[in-house]
């Protein structure tokens, strides 16, 4: 899993297999944005960072099933998406697939925080 950027120079969200033969796949059409993807351990969903557009400064949800996108939280920011001064939210999985853990410095300080998967 990993974003990159399509013809049309949006960002896009592609799968490609470990072995890297595969020609890669978008994960969702249309869809613009994800900075950080990482697939969940039972391997049905997909969070992402998103810092634009118009689900803002969020985490998404991607059911891997059905390819439909929620927003999962909001990660609003302070300091902005700069490594110097912000954070960027670079969300992680539980190994039980019922959480992601995820940074914000949404109360001026860089916090990690925790969110249910519903």
């Amino acid at each position: 899993m990993f974003n990159g950027t399509d013809e049309d120079s949006s960002q896009q969200l592609y799968l490609i297999d470990a072995n890297g033969k595969t020609p890669r796949q978008r994960v969702l059409e249309g869809f613009d944005g994800g900075g950080h993807p990482i697939m969940s351990p039972d391997m049905r969903w997909v969070v992402t960072d998103v810092m634009r557009g118009q689900l803002g400064d969020s985490l998404v949800l991607i059911d891997m099933q059905t390819r439909k996108f929620r927003k999962l939280v909001n990660v609003p920011t302070v300091n902005g998406r700069t490594h110097e001064t912000g954070t960027h939210p670079h969300p992680s999985w539980s190994p039980d697939s019922k959480w992601v853990i995820y940074d914000s410095d949404e109360t001026d300080n860089c916090q990690v925080y925790l969110v249910r998967v519903e």
